[in-house]
């Protein structure tokens, strides 16, 4: 009756999978993680989330060829399976992406100051992180924080005019960092996933002030330099934290996407990961 609901479909005209149900033989703790996930999501195996995640409205709209989209929503609620998903489907379509943790740019905007000053602050840090993050995941030496900093406007240029003299003098290139060089070398932009930044959040002051700024530093370098795209998550409370307090954040409106969930997609996506975890055909399934 529930798949008749799922599919809209008269429950006599579908053919139940009944026997999957025999498989289990163990329902115990490991045979539940295995079928609905980790709460994780960065602790789930790529492919099992790869194979049972249902892609809705929200995600079509993350995934828009925009240079800034900003995913809000509560704790829990999938921000980050979104954006390990969204990821790897750009890998797989050998686009060049980076994935920018808080670590990166630990003690970036941490500063006094004016909020103008915040802001540059925060531009240059995550310039900087970017650049080295492309060199690291090429298998290219660190460059200088001197030199990268002087690159903020142009950090992809950067990355390719130091990239392209590097791989046409080495000999010794691994097959995984001739194809991430290619894809660095060759694109038009990069795009930089951000998650988790607004970990060990407060609510105050010096908190608000720091992550308006961080928002505030990607708006602008999204629209400064043609070859940066991002995309972050952050949390609906810290959102409203934000956009309460600083009014510069009304100019993000047009980049929010909110992270919601129908009755439908959360049903769909119950029944998807029983029927993967069973190897069951899913051809009721939109693509």
């Amino acid at each position: 009756m529930w798949l008749a609901v799922l599919f809209d479909e008269d429950p006599m005209q579908i053919n139940l999978p009944c026997s999957f149900m025999e498989k289990i033989l163990t329902f115990d703790d490991r045979t539940i993680q295995a079928i609905f996930g980790h709460e994780a999501a960065e602790q789930e195996d790529l492919r099992r989330l790869q194979q049972y995640y249902f892609k809705g409205q929200t995600f079509k709209r993350m995934m828009a060829d925009l240079p800034l989209r900003i995913l809000v929503g509560q704790k829990g609620i999938g921000k980050s399976a979104l954006l390990t998903v969204a990821k790897a489907e750009d890998e797989d379509q050998g686009k060049a992406v980076l994935f920018l943790r808080p670590e990166d740019v630990h003690g970036v905007g941490d500063g006094g100051g004016d909020f103008r000053q915040l802001v540059n602050e925060w531009k240059d840090g995550i310039s900087d992180a970017v650049q080295i993050l492309a060199f690291q995941s090429m298998g290219m030496p660190m460059q200088s924080q001197s030199s990268t900093m002087k690159s903020v406007g142009r950090v992809l240029s950067f990355i390719k005019d130091t990239a392209r003299p590097y791989f046409d003098k080495k000999i010794d290139c691994s097959p995984l960092e001739k194809v991430i060089s290619d894809r660095f070398l060759k694109a038009n932009q990069v795009t930089i996933y951000i998650d988790d930044l607004d970990r060990g959040w407060e609510g105050k002051r010096k908190d608000i002030r720091r992550v308006s700024a961080f928002l505030i530093a990607i708006k602008d370098l999204s629209a400064g330099d043609s070859g940066l795209y991002f995309k972050i998550a952050i949390r609906s409370d810290v959102f409203y934290a934000i956009r309460k307090t600083e009014a510069d954040t009304d100019k993000l409106e047009g980049s929010l996407v909110w992270q919601t969930w129908t009755n439908h997609e959360i049903l769909f996506l119950l029944v998807k990961r029983i029927l993967t975890y069973f190897n069951e055909p899913l051809e009721h399934f939109p693509k």
